[in-house]
């Protein structure tokens, strides 16, 4: 769960 997150989060923050 916490690796998911943490994936999801750093997409979101190459995306912007």
């Amino acid at each position: 769960m916490e690796k998911a997150f943490t994936v999801v989060r750093c997409e979101d923050v190459e995306k912007e």
